[in-house]
């Protein structure tokens, strides 16, 4: 396969020999496929289907809690590992705060004396920091920003500030956390910017059918979706509001919201749902692995966030050719252009969801124009290549150190 144009005069030659692949310990924190775990898949894909240079060959270590049974992935995000022949590393933890687990991560580093250690959230970055796996080499962070505002929490994200003004690179998700992080302490020099991606699938996917039958969605109901965590920043309840007011201002409108995902606001939803005799209306599908053929099936997809970093629903709404209605948040309107690829909205504000719903319902024209246009600005901009090529030439700047 022919090399990017922006990796052909690289030079490898910098610390161990580029004869070898460049070896990547990457950490993660994730019992499902998430956000960061879908880029981190995603770039282990991109650089296996390459077979130029540079070579990079990723492990991935995993921190799990209970019992761990011989041969069997303990939980859906190692078992996606493993499916794809990637090196898992399951980390037992007895408890939180399990003192074992430096020692662990020390151990690891030891063995597979890697070129590059990477590491996607809180925990991670604070055990690499004190397990000191950043002494000698390169150490790469992914910030993908702060919601929770509990106390606990609060303290959570003073320590990570801590942990990652030790990191050669932070990498932030969006324009906005890159800022949030200069504002922390965090070296600008330190800091790049790289959105997530996604892939426009090659044909429809199977599962709409049984997807149909499961929520008895009819041919000629318009459905909705909404995909993330059931939790207050993801501003499902204003979602709720705002059909509540579309349902008002357009009772004969046949429409169906599916809200995928699962969390902690989930029984506060269904309440407010029933509160609003809206049940036959609002659906909760739970927390799915595939959400594509959910996108396939939909007419509109709304992301009605309180805060977002680089949102993986948007970027999966764009690739399927969905038209979307979002709120113009964190790095929101740095993939989506108002009118133009998107309908963006103010957050919090359920009246200008509905409104902004409304608006591409109305017309079929509008809402095939944003979705061709999205598709073609996800194809030029956040495709998986582009990703790959953006981080490989971050391993290179720390690699040249």
């Amino acid at each position: 396969m022919r090399r990017p144009d922006s990796l052909r005069k690289i030079d490898f030659k910098v610390g161990p020999s580029r004869s070898a692949p460049i070896k990547v310990l990457a950490f993660m924190e994730a019992a499902v496929v998430n956000g960061a775990a879908k880029s981190l898949l995603n770039f282990c894909d991109a650089v296996k289907q390459d077979q130029g240079d540079p070579r990079v060959d990723i492990a991935i270590a995993a921190f799990h809690r209970g019992p761990i049974q011989e041969g069997v992935p303990p939980n859906e995000f190692v078992e996606a590992v493993q499916s794809r022949g990637i090196e898992a590393i399951v980390i037992p933890e007895r408890r939180a705060f399990d003192g074992r687990v430096i020692e662990a991560l020390r151990a690891i580093g030891a063995k597979m004396k890697p070129d590059i250690v990477q590491t996607n959230n809180v925990k991670s970055h604070l055990l690499v920091r004190l397990a000191g796996l950043n002494r000698g080499r390169p150490w790469i962070a992914f910030h993908h920003g702060y919601t929770a505002t509990d106390l606990k929490v609060k303290l959570y994200n003073q320590i990570d500030r801590w942990s990652l003004r030790a990191a050669d690179r932070v990498i932030a998700v969006c324009g906005p956390f890159r800022e949030e992080l200069i504002a922390a302490g965090i070296p600008s020099a330190h800091i790049r910017v790289l959105h997530n991606s996604a892939a426009i699938p090659g044909s429809t996917l199977a599962g709409e059918d049984e997807i149909r039958r499961e929520f008895c969605l009819e041919k000629n109901t318009k459905v909705f979706i909404a995909i993330g965590r059931l939790s207050y920043e993801k501003g499902q309840s204003d979602l709720i509001l705002a059909l509540d007011r579309l349902r008002q201002a357009k009772p004969d409108l046949r429409w169906k919201l599916l809200l995928v995902g699962s969390g902690p606001e989930k029984a506060r939803l269904e309440a407010a749902v029933q509160r609003l005799a809206l049940g036959n209306r609002i659906l909760f599908a739970g927390h799915r692995s595939n959400v594509l053929p959910f996108l396939q099936l939909s007419n509109l997809m709304v992301l009605p966030s309180h805060s977002e970093g680089s949102p993986h629903v948007v970027l999966e709404a764009m690739a399927a050719g969905v038209p979307i209605v979002a709120t113009r948040v964190g790095g929101v309107p740095e993939i989506l252009e108002d009118a133009e690829t998107a309908v963006l909205v103010p957050p919090r504000d359920p009246a200008a969801l509905a409104s902004g719903i409304a608006r591409v319902l109305a017309s079929e024209t509008m809402a095939a124009s944003l979705a061709a246009n999205a598709r073609e600005v996800l194809r030029r901009r956040f495709s998986h290549d582009t990703y790959k090529t953006t981080l490989l030439g971050i391993y290179d700047e720390v690699l040249r150190r």
